[in-house]
């Protein structure tokens, strides 16, 4: 191209190679190229009205033949008012931007330097242009042909529940940290992106970045056009001319699921970690967090993947429907407010609601929604041992002894008592050897801190009611993550040396009904004994172990087949994957895990 007074040559033109593909029904023509480029600006203006604020195009290479592809690139400048400051005398940043597009058969790439056109076109904002027509290019494709080799970085998104133990998301850093993924522990996690090798010898670079499920690859700075026309060249050829990998990559994480035919009883729905989608769209941010500290919600079930949220929002109770659909090789969501017109607060939550991005849906039938993709927990065949107790006489739906004549309030004063039926008085019965201490309430250490100083056993017993009482009731993976949860949590304590200070403190409180007994008999309220007593048992010799106390489960009743594909079966995998996932955190402080269920 000819280079006019005062233009830029192209031969200057270096920008990060930062791809975004797609695909066309039919293969392109210059003509169809040079649509696509004219209606890159007004893309990039969609919902500006201020004509002073609207992208001007400087300068533009319009479609040609380059080695066989198409290739056309512009140039356009835009001025964004600064976030810092509001009102007429705004200051405004200028920006300019390079947009180059280039095309093999039925495939494009874009390199935009400017983030937020990227985001538009991979959020589908592009109604009413050339662009509306294109499919964004499938994630398998994109898997086949690059990720490849040894993976240096690894982004992962969770699709558990959100929990104080378990990071929403992590970011992998090393030399193959494919091998440092951990079978138990990241089984909940899918890869968002990786960074890998990618095919030998394709591209003049280290490293191949891809972000299938956007379509996104990313291969580094350019240190000329022509290492960019080399690299975009070779990636149209690859992406063109891949078939379906034979191995699933990195194999220990979730994969996303085609069908929804399994996919039934929501019973929560979660966020994207706002965090995660900062560097994308900043002010989609700033909503969600607002969403987060204002609004409560419960969910309910109905046919099949479909659930309706109950949003509690300013003083105020909405209804919200969401629906799953399969469309092609995509699974897409709908949002329908039920019942009265839509307030403002409410238009903004079914805004964000909509975003394929941010919402997360969470299943009982142990699927997840998430990122406009339906997932199955992996599981594996191995049991985890539980202890079965026999609970004759209680009721393991009853976890504190209640006040008499005040159902739902509980009475420590009543461990022990003759006719209470609760869990904590199960525990002071079975645990009658050595010293217990009650700690309930809030801040605490565990339900129960238990010495056996005759075999040198520290234990921290964690109490969890049942959900039900019923004979025929099933497994509940969700009753073990809570108490679980708080167990990791407490973790540090079964440390002598951070259990000294918060125990002693817990002793001395006035306000604090605390109750200890050793053998079976009760000992003076704030006794300092049973901390004399675990500082007495050498260090080296201390044995230290985590209870989980949750009767909901009946060992009985657990699969002995758990290589069947029944409901029962993954349920029982799942609760398994949970067990040994939090007995394998244990293990790394070199602590014991026992869990009691039912017989």
């Amino acid at each position: 191209m000819a280079a006019s007074s005062g233009s830029l040559r192209e031969a200057d033109l270096r920008p990060y190679q930062t791809h975004i593909m797609f695909r066309s029904q039919a293969q392109f023509t210059p003509r169809e190229v040079g649509r696509l480029l004219q209606d890159l600006p007004s893309i990039v203006d969609q919902g500006i009205r201020d004509e002073a604020l609207k992208c001007k195009v400087i300068q533009q290479s319009p479609p040609r033949k380059l080695n066989g592809e198409i290739v056309a690139w512009l140039v356009y400048r835009r001025e964004l008012p600064v976030t810092w400051a509001k009102g007429p005398a705004t200051p405004r940043d200028v920006e300019h931007h390079l947009a180059v597009i280039m095309v093999r058969g039925r495939l494009i790439t874009l390199v935009a330097t400017d983030k937020s056109l990227g985001t538009r076109l991979l959020r589908g904002g592009t109604s009413g242009t050339a662009w509306s027509n294109l499919d964004r290019i499938s994630h398998d494709k994109l898997e086949s042909a690059l990720v490849h080799g040894t993976a240096r970085t690894l982004w992962l998104s969770g699709i558990h529940r959100s929990v104080a133990t378990k990071p929403d998301s992590k970011v992998l850093i090393g030399s193959d940290v494919e091998a440092s993924l951990d079978a138990l522990g990241d089984q909940t996690y899918q890869y968002t992106s990786t960074r890998c090798e990618g095919p030998a010898g394709v591209f003049v670079g280290s490293s191949v970045g891809i972000t299938p499920r956007l379509g996104k690859v990313w291969l580094g700075p350019s240190s000329d056009w022509e290492l960019l026309v080399t690299n975009t060249q070779k990636l149209l050829e690859v992406v063109d001319s891949s078939h379906r990998m034979k191995e699933t990559p990195y194999p220990i994480l979730a994969r996303a699921k085609d069908s929804l035919r399994d996919v039934r009883d929501a019973f929560d729905i979660g966020f994207t970690a706002p965090e995660y989608l900062y560097e994308d769209d900043p002010q989609l941010v700033e909503r969600l967090e607002g969403l987060l500290q204002r609004a409560t919600w419960s969910v309910k079930p109905e046919k099949g993947p479909a659930c309706i949220v109950i949003l509690q929002l300013a003083d105020r109770t909405y209804q919200l429907r969401i629906e799953l659909g399969a469309v092609k090789d995509a699974i897409i969501h709908t949002v329908t407010p039920l019942g009265e017109a839509i307030s403002g607060d409410l238009e903004a939550v079914v805004e964000l609601l909509r975003r394929a991005d941010v919402l997360r849906i969470f299943y009982d039938s142990l699927h997840t929604y998430s990122n406009g993709q339906v997932f199955e927990v992996r599981t594996r065949p191995v049991a985890f041992p539980l202890r079965a107790c026999d609970f004759a006489g209680f009721d393991i739906t009853l976890e504190k002894p209640e006040r008499r004549g005040l159902p739902g309030e509980s009475d420590l004063q009543r461990i022990g008592e003759s006719g209470d039926r609760s869990l904590f008085t199960w525990v002071w019965k079975r645990y009658q050897r050595g010293w217990l201490w009650c700690d309930d309430g809030s801040g605490e250490i565990a339900d129960f801190i238990h010495l056996d100083s005759k075999r040198s056993i520290l234990s921290l017993i964690h109490v969890k009611a049942a959900n039900s009482a019923l004979p025929t009731r099933g497994i509940s993976v969700s009753a073990y993550e809570v108490v679980c949860a708080q167990a990791l949590k407490n973790l540090r304590y079964t440390e002598r040396a951070d259990l000294e200070r918060p125990l002693k403190e817990k002793l001395k409180s006035e306000g604090r009904i605390v109750r200890g007994w050793r053998d079976g008999k009760e000992l003076p309220l704030r006794s300092d004994r049973l901390w004399t007593a675990i500082a007495a048992v050498r260090y080296s010799n201390l044995i230290r172990r985590v209870v989980v106390l949750q009767p909901h489960v009946r060992t009985s009743a657990l699969p002995a087949n758990l290589d069947a594909d029944t409901r029962e079966v993954r349920r029982a995998r799942l609760l398994h994957t949970l067990l040994y996932g939090v007995k394998a955190d244990l293990d790394r402080y070199g602590v014991e895990f026992d869990v009691l269920a039912a017989t």
